[in-house]
């Protein structure tokens, strides 16, 4: 059983990259970040793909991510704890 909500595969993908499956959040994810998907969901879907890459210890790509999500917008929230994690400030979901 698979979602066929774009929002509720952003929010599956999300759930496994936070619980360390990473890879398999990042499949997920990245065919919400099309064009063709709301604002909030390319942006959180960016964010959570610069979260994973981060997790990865590939840099370039979470910034890659993170930039794409500034870009959409839409997600300032989430794009803060992701940029603060990135950079070493906090953890998601944790206040700082």
């Amino acid at each position: 059983m698979f979602p066929s909500s774009v929002t509720l595969c952003g929010t599956y993908g999300s759930i496994l990259i936070e619980n360390g499956s990473c890879q398999a959040g990042m499949d997920i994810l990245k065919p919400c970040t099309g064009a063709a998907n709301s604002q909030m969901d390319r942006g959180i879907s960016c964010c959570f793909m610069a979260r994973a890459h981060h997790r990865l210890g590939n840099a370039e790509e979470a910034r890659y991510w993170l930039q794409q999500a500034e870009d959409i917008g839409g997600c300032a929230e989430v794009f803060a704890k992701v940029a603060g994690e990135i950079a070493g400030k906090q953890a998601l979901g944790v206040a700082a």
